[in-house]
């Protein structure tokens, strides 16, 4: 009888253990991840590019405001024969120091968590020179460490 008991106690200890262990049933906390598509684009002079982003690992999906940066290689020079890249951030409609034209415009929509950010690019008649590429970032609303971006690079569409 005794030796029962002790049988019982060790198997109850044994059992609180697995249970405080594998935290009584509950789940693992979720990651969070963040992807935007398409993650890069090829956009001609006047055309629209929709790019998404999706939050997953949580129940918030939404992203923080997608920060824009540019980078773009001026063109050489005599004086200046291979000059180095200039990159910086970028405003929807905005000008870029030492290129003329313009870079487009994006609205960003998050009604319904939608997440899209909605990109023109400039009219041939305003097209940018040199051609940025212009780097949009999203973050997660649940994890602001947790980002992704979609890169967009500009063509004026003219073949010689």
């Amino acid at each position: 009888m005794k030796l029962r008991k002790q049988t019982y106690a060790a198997l109850g200890i044994l059992l609180g253990t697995i249970l405080v262990m594998a935290g009584c049933g509950g789940s693992s906390s979720n990651v969070v991840t963040v992807t935007v598509s398409p993650s890069a684009a090829l956009v001609i002079a006047g055309q629209v590019q929709t790019i998404t982003a999706t939050v997953g690992g949580s129940t918030t999906t939404t992203v923080m405001n997608w920060p824009c940066t540019y980078s773009y290689t001026p063109l050489p020079t005599t004086a200046q024969p291979s000059p180095t890249a200039v990159t910086g951030t970028c405003t929807s409609g905005g000008a870029i120091s030492g290129i003329t034209g313009s870079i487009g415009t994006w609205v960003i929509t998050t009604t319904n968590s939608s997440n899209v950010l909605t990109y023109t690019a400039p009219s041939l008649s305003n097209f940018p020179t040199p051609a940025p590429t212009l780097t949009f970032t999203a973050t997660a609303d649940a994890d602001n460490k947790k980002t992704a971006a979609a890169v967009v690079a500009l063509d004026s569409g003219i073949r010689v």
